[in-house]
């Protein structure tokens, strides 16, 4: 399995503890997938009181119906000087439609685990894998 999609995205409305913003720091967030059949559409990041998420939509380009909770997810999270923050592989819900025919997008959130640095996020990477104790995927069955 390649890298099947890659996209970039400044952190609107979030800033660093300099008070900037990242495209002011020129520091871009990454979105991938490492699964072939599925391409990440958009990431749109939201930091509210239920902490830091992002927001990802992923295209199903293969043949067959999956669901998004059925991959696993990984957060990476920096602040403005490149340090890593946090990395979380496990925090992923949605209130959206998972299920996604040949095709069509769906959405799912991906999630800190923590909310304690919030405020020092400049910048985050985002990655579906097939990676993960849970994962069942169509897209990753052998």
């Amino acid at each position: 399995m390649g890298a099947a999609a890659f996209g970039t995205s400044a952190l609107a409305g979030c800033s660093g503890t300099d008070g900037k913003t990242p495209a002011e720091n020129e520091a871009e967030s990454i979105a991938e997938s490492a699964v072939d059949e599925r391409a990440i559409e958009s990431h749109e990041p939201r930091d509210d009181e239920d902490g830091f998420r992002v927001v990802v939509t992923v295209r199903n380009n293969g043949d067959r119906t999956t669901n998004l909770v059925e991959y696993g997810y990984e957060l990476v999270l920096y602040d403005a000087e490149g340090t890593e923050l946090a990395r979380s592989g496990t925090g992923r819900e949605t209130t959206n439609e998972t299920k996604a025919t040949p095709g069509e997008t769906a959405t799912i959130d991906v999630s800190a685990l923590s909310t304690d640095y919030s405020p020092a996020i400049a910048r985050y990477e985002v990655s579906l894998t097939c990676q993960g104790a849970f994962v069942d995927g169509v897209y990753c069955q052998s």
